[in-house]
């Protein structure tokens, strides 16, 4: 009987030896995954697996306007001097990179007025839920009439309230300069 536990104990040693380098040899392809080894009594540990949406800017598609900027009366240089133009639709892909499904949200676009009292003005538009991987083309829509000043960047904010929480909450915005 002593015999037969002691072949059971060796057998069972022998198996987990066995397992711990399969996993160890896996593991040490795969980052941050936690083994043990049952030889050494180490653990070894691996980087964390984040399962979070990312809404981001899609690769180098930031926010620019989505036609040319139109002009009143007069040429564009004598406007450009002024240093006001006025705005125009603006676009941008965004994309999840994350791991999950990120539920819509709202993105808002801000600018430095071209009329006084010069004030911030801002546009709110909906970004839709998107699937991991997944990318759209956004069109932000400005009211007609409205003007800014060159000098200054427009700014989009995605998620600007931060309803969705995500795995890196520092890519949420993009800007455009006039050149």
């Amino acid at each position: 009987m002593k015999a037969i536990k002691r072949s059971m104990k060796a057998l069972a040693l022998a198996s987990a030896m066995v397992m711990g380098t399969a996993l160890a040899g896996v593991a040490g392809n795969i980052p941050n995954v936690v083994t043990s080894s049952p030889i050494k009594g180490k653990i070894i540990k691996g980087p964390h697996l984040k399962f979070c949406p990312d809404l981001r800017v899609w690769s180098n598609y930031n926010l620019g306007p989505k036609g040319e900027f139109p002009y009143e009366t007069g040429c564009k240089n004598c406007w450009l001097k002024v240093g006001v133009l006025n705005m125009v639709d603006m676009s941008l892909w965004v994309e999840n990179g994350g791991t999950m499904n990120m539920p819509a949200t709202a993105a808002r676009m801000t600018w430095q007025s071209g009329k006084p009292p010069y004030q911030q003005r801002s546009v709110i538009v909906t970004i839709p839920a998107l699937k991991p991987g997944e990318r759209k083309l956004i069109t932000i829509n400005v009211p007609r009439n409205e003007f800014f000043q060159v000098a200054k960047p427009i700014k989009l904010e995605m998620d600007y309230r931060n309803t969705v929480r995500e795995c890196n909450e520092n890519n949420n915005i993009s800007t455009y300069q006039f050149h």
